[in-house]
């Protein structure tokens, strides 16, 4: 989608969403990106307007196009056009149009609960083996001679039926041949191709494309298609509702993910699908998938997957965890409350937990934001009252004293030994080596020493 080093779709991806060439989730996050984007909206909409002035072909160059074409054959088209509807159910011994981007011929050798068993039939009866029946035009319902090839058999979902051609009464021929497959002999008394003798025909080959051709329209194949469907419409949905983001938060874009999924138990998912960027602030959006998986929302199993998730997306500073609804209800788990950690003041061991109640995906990640990034807007202008130069060395020692005396003050408050000791251990010395390294970036010299001092406590 975007270029190697750039947040911005290539122009051919932009002429490609245009003219609707873009698949859904592809559209989806294109225009995500487009809403927060006036320089990509602007190219867009060229490129939506632009006229592309194509000649007319030459009465010759068409003439020759028409001679080249493959005509369809009579019967086949008048077959076609004679057909029946899909909504007729398949019955045996039919012979229909099955496919979804590509149509093939099937005969039905029998109908199942939620498939039908079907064989393959083609017009060009040269690619016919010793198992493969050969049935003559005039027995044909399209008048041409067809080539049912029992030596590929497959189930396919009833979806995939587009037009009832006919019917071919050839259920015993096929059972003949199908039982000689099966005992490694040639079935005798039936019209058939000649033997494959060499593992180079490319008859082989050809059986081996239509058996991947009817796995394609296989219930499991429209069952995974339907499923990557809803994906693509909650990953639609999920994008609108962070748009509503967007336009409330000038400095916010949203941005598509890699698939990322972590396990919140043995039934819920946590999913990533898009990350919203503000400033200097990442905030991963996952979904959580499952049974009722709005009661787990606040669970602590939650706030744990999504710092496993911050671990695979580690420019992330917090996560949101959304369930599919109306509102998207949604939790935001910064990384701090991802993990066990101790409790300020009395130093308890805490494990994950999820810190704020349930709001609407916007609301929630609009209040993290509002909490967490730098708000720029609200800084003014910077006046330097002072004429000459400024003893910036000077000003960070008297900053940096204040600085420790304040630590100081502050120890007493600790409940535990160790930061209590640790604040107290500060002393008046260490502003002299905060203005060492000052002074030596300063001066243009390598810092390294100075603060290696400032680290360790030793003189500067």
């Amino acid at each position: 989608m975007t270029t190697e080093g750039s947040p911005h779709p290539t122009a051919a991806d932009l002429l490609s969403y245009t003219e609707d060439g873009l698949g859904r989730r592809a559209a989806a996050a294109l225009q995500s990106h487009l809403d927060g984007c006036l320089a990509c909206r602007v190219w867009a909409g060229r490129l939506r307007h632009a006229a592309v002035a194509v000649p007319d072909a030459p009465d010759e160059v068409i003439a020759r196009l028409v001679a080249a074409a493959q005509a369809v054959p009579a019967g086949l088209a008048d077959a076609i056009t004679a057909g029946t509807g899909r909504d007729d159910p398949a019955a045996a011994g039919e012979l229909w149009r099955v496919g979804r981007d590509e149509a093939l011929l099937v005969w039905v050798r029998r109908v199942l609960d939620g498939a039908v068993a079907v064989i393959p039939v083609v017009l060009d009866t040269d690619l016919a083996d010793e198992h493969t029946l050969l049935v003559p035009a005039a027995s044909s319902p399209v008048a041409m001679d067809l080539a049912v090839m029992a030596s590929v058999d497959a189930h396919i979902d009833p979806r995939a039926f587009r037009q009832r051609l006919g019917k071919i009464d050839c259920a015993d021929d096929i059972e003949r041949i199908c039982g000689a497959r099966r005992s490694g002999s040639n079935a005798e008394g039936v019209a058939v191709g000649p033997p494959v003798t060499s593992h180079q025909d490319q008859r082989l080959e050809y059986r081996q494309m239509l058996s991947d051709l009817l796995g394609d329209l296989a219930p499991d194949a429209y069952a995974t298609a339907a499923a990557d469907d809803d994906d693509g419409a909650q990953l639609l949905a999920i994008h609108r509702e962070l748009r509503d983001l967007a336009t409330r938060r000038r400095d916010v874009a949203v941005r598509a993910v890699e698939l990322l999924a972590v396990d919140v138990d043995d039934e819920h998912l946590l999913v990533a699908v898009a990350a919203v960027d503000e400033l200097d602030k990442t905030v991963l959006v996952a979904e959580l998938t499952g049974p009722r998986a709005a009661t787990l929302l606040t669970s602590p199993d939650t706030a744990q997957a999504c710092g496993a998730l911050q671990q695979q997306f580690m420019v992330a500073d917090a996560v949101a965890a959304a369930v599919a609804g109306a509102e998207w209800a949604a939790v935001v788990v910064a990384a701090p409350f991802a993990h066990d950690g101790i409790e300020p003041p009395g130093g308890g061991v805490e494990g994950p937990r999820v810190e704020t109640e349930p709001l609407r995906l916007a609301d929630a990640l609009f209040k993290h934001l509002d909490a967490h990034s730098i708000s720029w807007d609200e800084d003014g202008a910077v006046e330097l009252r002072q004429s000459g130069t400024v003893d910036v060395a000077g000003v960070v020692a008297v900053q940096a004293s204040a600085a420790i005396a304040a630590a100081q003050r502050a120890a007493a408050a600790f409940r535990l030994p160790e930061k209590r000791a640790g604040y107290a251990a500060l002393d008046t010395a260490a502003a002299g080596r905060i203005e060492a390294c000052v002074q030596a970036v300063l001066d243009g010299r390598p810092v390294t020493a100075a603060i290696d001092a400032l680290l360790s406590g030793e003189a500067p």
